[in-house]
């Protein structure tokens, strides 16, 4: 008789493991593809993982900011591991203040959905920089390389040391460096402010000012006031190739436009965001990607969507958030659980139905959905470029 059981379970844990399998194998089948590269991407294979020393980071930096290159300067940026790492309870704590959609969603509990926003977020406010930078740094000018140190305090106390041990937890990282850079540009010498950070052994941009300039929207160029050797000026150049940091959207679609929105919405239940963006139209099917600012942008304005589709569900209760905003400096951990992502995979999906004629070309759609109890909807305008993708979102 145990011999019997024996057989009889054994049997039914291979049939249990098979069907697993073959689960797994269908459901991996009818995954999309959610990521691509552009040329530039593809072109350029990294030779060095990173530097370790922050002098020769700037130095990286001021010479891809002088060629104008994009893709190969956001490379020298702190995009993924600052999205992979932003304590937002700690900055709450810290900073006594929160503006929800205007800061990046928490890291906290490795939130796979939040870190992709984040990582499309960080593109976007990095290329911003960048093109401003390069206004003054850029191609049509002359620019040498002075000298650079770091910039600290002549008699830096606890509360300095203090103040940056406290940024580093918010940041989730190692350490941080600002950097006095003087450079000369077409003959007058420049004095600029950035601030560094490391994560594990090497370093990255954080801040194209010091510390005090966060929250600024132009970088720290200023006129040097202080008498510098010029004959010390060295020409920038570099031949190093930082790995890619920053993510490009597949151009995804189904074969219905019910098919498509039923999809997008099943990857924002799964917390997949890179998934489900990639049924979202941000440039034309078919079209050679470049490292462009306005690609990057484009992805950035979406994710800022995505940001605020996830907080509207969470972030819903007016007369709860107005006591938490009353004593921020003890709420910042009330804040950051009630914004769990990984709760919105009690929504419910509603209806799906057309509100515009049947055509091959373009639908418009409203979609309904629950979560606690509480309705909400959109209106999804649908676009048939070889498969139906999303052309834009309406949320109600």
């Amino acid at each position: 008789m145990d011999k019997k059981l024996i057989a009889v379970g054994s049997l039914l844990i291979v049939l249990l493991v098979g069907g697993l399998f073959l689960y797994q194998y269908e459901r991996d089948e009818s995954e999309v593809v959610p990521q691509t590269e552009t040329v530039e991407q593809t072109e350029r294979a990294e030779t060095i993982s990173g530097y370790e020393e922050p002098e020769e980071l700037v130095t990286y930096m001021l010479c891809r900011l002088q060629q104008e290159d994009l893709d190969l300067a956001l490379r020298g940026c702190a995009i993924p591991k600052l999205a992979e790492n932003f304590n937002l309870e700690s900055y709450i704590t810290y900073t006594e203040t929160y503006d929800p959609l205007g800061m990046l969603p928490p890291a906290n509990w490795d939130s796979t959905a939040y870190i992709a926003i984040s990582k499309m977020r960080m593109a976007g406010y990095y290329t911003q920089w960048l093109q401003k930078c390069m206004e003054q740094l850029g191609a049509s000018h002359e620019v040498k390389l002075l000298d650079m140190v770091e910039d600290i305090p002549e008699n830096p106390d606890g509360m300095y040391y203090e103040r940056r041990n406290s940024i580093c937890d918010i940041l989730g990282s190692r350490s941080l460096r600002e950097m006095l850079i003087h450079v000369k540009v077409d003959g007058q010498v420049k004095e600029l402010r950035w601030t560094l950070v490391r994560y594990g052994k090497y370093w990255s941009v954080l801040l194209f000012t010091s510390l005090d300039g966060y929250g600024s929207d132009a970088p720290n160029i200023q006129d040097c006031v202080e008498n510098l050797d010029l004959t010390d000026a060295v020409d920038l150049s570099c031949e190093d190739i930082l790995p890619a940091n920053y993510v490009i959207l597949n151009g995804n679609g189904e074969k219905t436009p019910e098919d498509t929105i039923s999809r997008f919405f099943k990857y924002l239940m799964r917390q997949d965001v890179w998934s489900a963006a990639s049924y979202v139209k941000v440039y034309e099917q078919g079209e050679e990607l470049h490292t462009t600012a306005d690609l990057i942008n484009r992805e950035t304005s979406l994710a800022e969507q995505l940001q605020a589709f996830y907080y509207r569900l969470f972030f819903n209760d007016q007369n709860r958030y107005e006591w938490y905003f009353r004593a921020l400096d003890t709420r910042g951990g009330d804040i950051v659980e009630d914004l769990r992502s990984d709760k919105i995979i009690t929504m419910a999906m509603g209806d799906v139905y057309p509100i515009s004629e049947a055509s091959e070309e373009r639908m418009d759609y409203q979609v309904t959905f629950n979560y606690g109890w509480v309705p909400y909807g959109c209106i999804m305008h649908m676009i048939n470029e070889n498969g139906w993708r999303i052309e834009s979102i309406e949320w109600q």
